[in-house]
């Protein structure tokens, strides 16, 4: 009995849809754009996350980058960028007594506290809906990816500001009251802060008018190249980097090799204006 060509087009209408549901569900989330972040000043940070599978968009296809992020969202993101073995029994594993075990969030927020990532409010309360702040927010990054923060005479946040600083992270200033500490982040700036850390660096996408204002001018007269090169004091350092009392200047060692070290010519200005040409 010969089929129909009806039978014949439903079957291989379902085999075509059947594929096309098999291709949606094999291509990465990355590779649908999302909508809102072009021209954005951090769409290389959001991108790359995305790329990267740390990030996805809304179902409607857009990323509210100025959208802030609150302190559960952002410990999901960040351990899930990281870590692979977040399972449900973790939801109970920890103490917080507003991080109910049954919440889509408990099971990220226990897994950060378990493994020393977050540790709340010195009241007990984790204050999982409540928006994240630049030092928190950095805080949970170093800790996530294991980065070592040296410690700062001060407030505990002046550690997390000043190695971000250190690491040629820029940080933000308060709209209000001009204070990193109290500096509210949002989808974007969470976007960028993580992909300088996962790329060490690589990935970053800084305009110094944004932190310094559109009358910021980078450009310095070659006349003026000895004051500007010189004349440091070791507080001007930052945390990796080597003061050299003789040049009054800092430097990264990690520039040099190992055995490097300064094999000074006789001191003159001749010398100083050749070194400073060379910096």
């Amino acid at each position: 009995m010969k089929k129909s060509v009806f039978s014949m087009l439903q079957k291989r209408t379902f085999r075509s849809l059947l594929l096309s549901m098999m291709l949606f569900m094999l291509i990465p989330s990355a590779a649908f754009a999302l909508s809102d972040i072009e021209n954005h000043p951090w769409e290389q940070s959001i991108r790359f996350l995305s790329d990267q599978g740390s990030v996805s968009g809304n179902p409607d296809g857009t990323y509210a980058p100025d959208r802030e992020m609150n302190r559960a969202e952002f410990t999901k993101v960040l351990v899930e960028s990281r870590f692979t073995d977040i399972d449900e029994s973790y939801a109970d594993n920890c103490d917080f007594p507003d991080v109910p075990e049954e919440e889509w969030y408990a099971k990220y927020v226990c897994y950060a506290f378990e493994n020393g990532i977050i540790s709340g409010h010195d009241d007990g309360f984790f204050r999982p809906a409540d928006s994240i702040t630049q030092p928190a927010a950095l805080k949970i990054i170093f800790l996530t990816y294991d980065e070592e923060v040296p410690e700062t005479e001060g407030e505990w946040y002046e550690a997390y500001l000043d190695h971000a600083k250190s690491k040629g992270m820029l940080y933000f200033e308060d709209e209000e009251g001009g204070i990193p500490a109290a500096h509210e982040v949002d989808r974007a700036e969470a976007a960028y802060f993580m992909a300088h850390e996962i790329s060490n660096g690589q990935v970053d996408q800084i305009d110094y008018r944004d932190f310094f204002g559109e009358e910021f001018d980078f450009e310095y007269d070659p006349e003026d190249e000895l004051e500007f090169s010189y004349g440091m004091e070791p507080e001007d350092c930052f945390d990796e980097e080597i003061y050299d009392e003789m040049l009054e200047l800092c430097y990264d060692n990690d520039l040099f090799e190992e055995d490097f070290s300064w094999d000074y010519p006789e001191f003159d200005e001749e010398y100083l204006q050749y070194d400073a040409d060379f910096i």
